[in-house]
């Protein structure tokens, strides 16, 4: 899924996250490139950085759907991830006591390498 959005040039190309080649150095350095840039032009920079808390959380995993069907992914992988985001459940365990078991309807899973692309086209 990665190297589909990155070959059809589809990533943000100012976004360096989960992407191969690219980390926050990158960023960083993209960032003060720019606002050295601007400041040679005798123009006004403001920075405004952004923490995204609980950001996997918050995913609407239809609009991404959605979405990718508009990219031009195909039905057999739209069917797939479909399958991989729906009718999940969740529970806390603390040794050797569970909670009930509940539905998630949002959110992609963390620790999964498809959960930020998803993040990120969101």
């Amino acid at each position: 899924m990665a190297d589909f959005l990155g070959n059809n040039t589809i990533f943000n190309p100012n976004n360096s996250a989960y992407r191969r080649g690219h980390s926050t150095t990158t960023t960083m350095l993209a960032i003060r490139d720019d606002i050295l840039r601007a400041m040679k032009r005798g123009e006004v920079t403001i920075a405004v950085l952004a923490d995204f808390s609980k950001a996997f959380d918050t995913v609407a995993y239809q609009i991404v759907l959605s979405k990718l069907h508009r990219l031009g992914f195909s039905n057999t992988s739209l069917k797939w991830l479909i399958s991989y985001l729906t009718d999940r459940k969740q529970y806390v365990q603390v040794d050797d006591r569970s909670s009930e078991r509940v539905g998630v309807t949002f959110g992609v899973p963390q620790g999964s390498i498809l959960g930020p692309v998803k993040f990120i086209r969101q």
